[in-house]
């Protein structure tokens, strides 16, 4: 009984190492196209995938996942979507750094003068 319950453990521990080792992260920042200015709450997501981040005020941003190649989409409200191709290795970090673009505002609203 004893014999089984510490292979049983041995088991679990020996696989949840090979788990660890699978997993991966993607860290960068999100920064305004001028390259100057950070981008706080910008919706950073891995395309096809329900992972994804939210930046800091700093626009960081960390995502854990497991080791292959993914797609990263950044976007804010107010600036055009930035996406790149990432390649992440298992128990690395890839780094994914993007610029987002102000757009201008459009509005239907009209100013009426007397």
């Amino acid at each position: 009984m004893r014999i089984t319950a510490g292979l049983t453990l041995l088991a679990a521990l020996c696989l949840s190492d090979t788990a660890l080792a699978q997993t991966a992260k993607i860290a960068g920042t999100v920064r305004a196209a001028d390259g100057a200015t950070p981008i706080f709450a910008a919706e950073v997501t891995v395309i096809g995938r329900k992972l994804g981040a939210i930046t800091r005020e700093d626009g960081r941003y960390f995502i854990d996942l497991a080791a292959g190649t993914y797609t990263v989409r950044a976007k804010r409200i107010g600036y055009a979507p930035d996406s790149m191709t990432v390649t992440v290795s298992a128990g690395a970090t890839a780094t994914a750094f993007m610029s987002l673009w102000s757009t201008a505002a459009r509005s239907g609203a009209k100013l009426i003068t007397s």
